[in-house]
């Protein structure tokens, strides 16, 4: 750190003398480098996981503040963060508004995101707008969609099907079966959907 900062440290700083550093630092200036690091590092990164956590501590019920909870973007096969954004709100309207606050912030193109249903009504066309593809795991707390998407496959035959045998955690073993329908674009915001029953 001397050589690339200036310093005249003669041993390595504490851990306290280090979250000064970081706590004095713009964050809004930072947080696009950051960015750009991690987008060089996953130049080839082809799935991006979008997913809100609330931070660990955040709480305070002596100020009356809330946890604070972040969204990020996870390049799933680099293990690199991309990127993350905070949520204003825990409300989930206002995940779904952070959802395509980031993605545009990244700028990213061609790639694949996976999100959960409750983004399916706004955020699809944030991502089909900046050409990407969307993946969403349909659960059984969307009842009306959920059955749309079954009465849809079950109306027509899959293209496709795969079959894989894991060595599941305490000895199990764990079969998957994969089905792809391909659908016109007038049914789905993506021109295919998947299921997968273990």
């Amino acid at each position: 750190m001397n050589p690339a900062y200036g310093c005249r440290w003669r041993r390595t700083p504490v851990y306290r003398s280090i979250r000064y550093a970081l706590q004095g630092l713009d964050v809004q200036a930072l947080a696009p480098q950051f960015r750009a690091h991690a987008a060089r590092l996953a130049e080839g990164a082809a799935v991006i996981a979008l997913d809100g956590k609330t931070l660990r501590g955040s709480l305070d019920r002596f100020e009356d503040r809330k946890a604070a909870r972040v969204l990020s973007a996870f390049a799933t096969e680099e293990r690199i963060v991309l990127g993350q954004i905070l949520i204003e709100d825990a409300g989930k309207d206002h995940e779904i508004q952070a959802a395509q606050r980031l993605i545009e912030t990244l700028g990213l193109s061609g790639r694949l995101y996976t999100l959960d249903a409750l983004h399916l009504q706004k955020t699809v066309e944030t991502v089909l707008a900046t050409g990407n593809d969307l993946l969403v795991q349909l659960k059984g707390n969307h009842p009306k969609r959920l059955a749309a998407v079954r009465t849809l496959c079950q109306s027509r035959a899959h293209a496709e099907q795969h079959y894989t045998v894991d060595q599941g955690r305490r000895n199990r073993i764990e079969q998957r079966t994969l089905r792809l329908w391909p659908l016109p674009r007038a049914a789905a915001p993506n021109p295919g959907t998947t299921t997968s029953r273990p």
